[in-house]
């Protein structure tokens, strides 16, 4: 298992080699596209000031720091002393944290996983101890850590089917990765099964549910005015050929009766794309609207593109029932844990990859509803407007679902801190 062992450390280490002109190639044209001239630096642990031993969280991109966000801001709230480093791969993960960071935490670009990087960032910020949001496994990183005695905690840990399907060496080099971490705080039972497959010690790993869950905050009792009038039916975050299905499907039910007195919102997930749609839908013969230029729905108006910023929050409250998009077509869905957390009856389309935990949980208490395509969705929709009482059972449900998870974070930051504790490290 020794020989295992190093011989993974040895292919790994002379793979980074080989592929170093890359690397460099590829962080310089980063750089230049939106991480500037500190994301080159970072990347090789350049550029970086000596820290007082924060406590340090490691995103990969977006989704790892909005899912990590309700954590920070709890651990300042509850120990405003405790100096917090962030660090993310990408400058998308950088803008969303720097946007809405707590005062006490501050960002740096993860250094890339060459041992000299590695171990020149470690000699500058000392951390008290390096938390992992989710999956990232960079065995240097965790090894350079294990052998400074920095506790290593993966929290909201999650391992996906391409992890575990790696070659044979890479998944003995993950085993050598996880053998001496502190704690793995799973997102759910199958991703705590997972992480002992790969090699993780089963007494410390925890499942503790999706911290995702708690990121949504609690629906106000006093909704905010309405944006419009007409009763209406919201298609959110919609992509690219959505649009135009659900424009010449609501075609063909806009005459029953449940639909005849009420609008479609369509809400584009990139909104600059509002008159592109509006031309793409004329011909469809349906009469198509935008708001960016005007906020009165006409008369005989039936699609209404909601092309504005801002707005949406304020659509779902209002809506009737709220279908999400980008799961209409291989894209990997949008977040729907927020409609849920409003009381909204929801639709799903079959491609919500990117959300496959919080959509099965939801379907799983009877929260939500899942079409296999737009034409079933729309059948759905006429479903559930003549026979409100069931939208509302839905809405009951995803609200209830939600609230009895908003806690999760703390339970995190509890967890974090007692296991945290058991190695000397202690919040400040």
């Amino acid at each position: 298992m020794m020989v295992k062992a190093l011989l993974a450390k040895w292919r790994y280490r002379a793979t980074l080699m080989v592929l170093f002109p890359v690397i460099v190639g590829y962080t310089v044209w980063r750089a230049f596209k939106d991480g500037g001239r500190t994301y080159a630096l970072q990347r090789f642990a350049l550029g970086i000031q000596s820290l007082a031993r924060p406590l340090w969280f490691h995103c990969a991109s977006v989704g790892e720091v909005n899912a990590v966000l309700p954590l920070l801001k709890l651990l300042q709230k509850q120990h405003p002393a405790q100096t917090v480093l962030v660090t993310t791969n990408t400058p998308t993960g950088r803008d969303t944290f720097i946007k809405q960071a707590p005062s006490n935490a501050q960002h740096l670009y993860l250094p890339l996983d060459y041992t000299f990087a590695v171990r020149r960032f470690l000699k500058r910020i000392q951390p008290s101890a390096l938390i992992v949001v989710e999956t990232e496994l960079w065995p240097h990183l965790f090894l350079s850590c294990f052998s400074k005695q920095i506790p290593v905690v993966i929290i909201n840990g999650r391992l996906s089917q391409r992890t575990l399907a790696a070659q044979n060496w890479l998944k003995q080099l993950y085993r050598l990765s996880l053998q001496e971490v502190t704690a793995v705080l799973a997102r759910s039972e199958d991703d705590r099964q997972h992480f002992m497959t790969l090699g993780a010690p089963a007494a410390r790993i925890k499942m503790l549910g999706n911290i995702k869950f708690s990121g949504q905050p609690l629906a106000s009792e006093e909704k905010p005015a309405r944006l419009i009038e007409q009763p209406y039916v919201l298609v959110a975050s919609t992509h690219q050929d959505e649009e135009m299905q659900f424009a010449q499907c609501w075609k063909t039910h806009q005459n029953k009766k449940s639909c005849q007195k009420r609008l479609l919102v369509v809400v584009p997930r990139h909104p600059e794309r509002g008159p592109a749609i509006r031309s793409q839908l004329a011909a469809t013969g349906i009469t198509v609207q935008c708001r960016s230029e005007s906020r009165v729905v006409n008369v005989g108006t039936r699609l209404y593109i909601a092309d504005t910023l801002g707005e949406l929050k304020t659509l779902m409250q209002h809506a009737d029932l709220v279908v999400m998009g980008g799961s209409f077509i291989p894209h990997g869905g949008q977040n729907l844990l927020e409609p849920a957390t409003f009381g909204q009856a929801i639709i799903v389309g079959p491609f919500m990859d990117n959300f496959a935990e919080e959509t099965a949980s939801l379907l799983a208490h009877k929260a939500i509803l899942q079409a296999h395509s737009v034409e079933e969705a729309c059948g759905q929709i006429e479903t559930l407007l003549s026979h409100p009482k069931t939208g509302q059972q839905l809405g009951v449900a995803a609200q209830r679902f939600m609230k009895v998870r908003r806690h999760i974070a703390q339970q995190y930051l509890d967890e974090l801190a007692q296991r945290l504790s058991s190695v000397g490290v202690t919040f400040q």
